[in-house]
């Protein structure tokens, strides 16, 4: 799990915590497998889809935008151009960032 994945897992179990809700639960809420669910929730699941990042996230009624942008930007992580594309994603509305991941998922292979 590389740091961002990492943040983005902890902020989630933080929310999910503040929600009171079981990995069965919040499964049923966001329509995942409950399976699925229990192995993010335990740090098993490395790179996660961003439609099941947004599933969790919807279920706690947050945007998937709203827990990344809780994500500290290590800047030695990132070239500069990175973290100029990252700040510029941060400014766009959710309909721009959807058109952008579109797009992304387009241009890159699956893992």
């Amino acid at each position: 799990m590389n740091q961002t994945v990492k943040y983005i897992h902890r902020n989630l179990i933080a929310l999910r915590d503040e929600h009171h809700l079981s990995d069965a639960r919040w499964a049923e809420l966001a329509d995942l497998n409950r399976s699925d669910v229990s192995r993010f929730t335990n740090g098993h699941v490395c790179n996660p889809k961003f439609d099941f990042l947004e599933k969790l996230c919807a279920a706690l009624g947050v945007t998937l935008y709203e827990v990344m942008s809780k994500v500290p930007m290590a800047t030695d992580a990132y070239s500069a151009s990175e973290r100029a594309l990252v700040m510029r994603l941060r400014r766009m509305s959710d309909s721009q960032r959807d058109v952008v991941e579109r797009m992304a998922e387009a241009l890159t292979p699956d893992d």
